[in-house]
């Protein structure tokens, strides 16, 4: 199921840089949404059910999620006012087998960016 929530992230264009907010009570099911959101090269945002509404509109929109992954159950209490695309936790299994992530290009990443502050040489005064 990791598989189908990365493709289904995948064609979406939802990918390097994105944001995907995640609603989901503590069970099975937010284990397989952090770690598709992950294989989609995403980050996740996780958001507390106990938190009030107006802490999850500010945090979404802070963070420009571009999907909610959520519990059906907890849409009405927790966020209301949200009215961008959801996938609901009951729709995951029903998602299409995953096929190769073949829609985004991959970004070219320097490899200064992953060394540490230390071990970068630096110019010569």
């Amino acid at each position: 199921m990791v598989k189908r929530i990365a493709s289904y992230l995948n064609v979406h264009a939802i990918g390097s840089e994105d944001v995907v907010s995640v609603l989901i009570l503590r069970c099975g099911y937010i284990v397989l949404a952090l770690l598709g959101v992950l294989k989609a090269c995403a980050a996740y945002q996780p958001l507390d059910p106990i938190y009030p509404p107006e802490r999850f509109e500010f945090m979404i929109q802070d963070a420009s999620a571009k999907l909610l992954i959520a519990d059906r159950s907890l849409i009405n209490d927790c966020v209301p006012k949200y009215n961008g695309e959801i996938l609901y936790t009951d729709e995951i299994p029903s998602l299409p087998p995953a096929q190769k992530l073949t829609g985004l290009p991959k970004r070219q990443i320097s490899s200064s960016c992953c060394t540490h502050p230390a071990q970068q040489e630096f110019p010569k005064a």
